[in-house]
């Protein structure tokens, strides 16, 4: 598989489970956007695999938010 659609798996992943951790945690979209300071509408395309700019920092600061480790997001 090229490495472009690898990452684009990735991001589908990773979305997916940042969303299922949030769920569980019976946290909303809006609550998670507003405590890590993410814009809601870019939290969404997060969720749904489709922030192709997802910076690191962001992604730790929602690691951090739903207290899961980072690791846990990508494995």
């Amino acid at each position: 598989m090229p490495k472009r659609e690898n990452f684009l798996l990735l991001l589908k992943i990773v979305g997916k489970r940042i969303k299922a951790e949030r769920e569980s945690k019976e946290i909303s979209i809006s609550e998670l956007a507003q405590k890590t300071g993410i814009n809601k509408k870019y939290m969404e395309k997060i969720e749904e695999g489709e922030a192709y700019g997802l910076s690191t920092t962001k992604f730790f600061k929602i690691a951090e938010v739903l207290n899961v480790s980072p690791y846990k997001l990508v494995e």
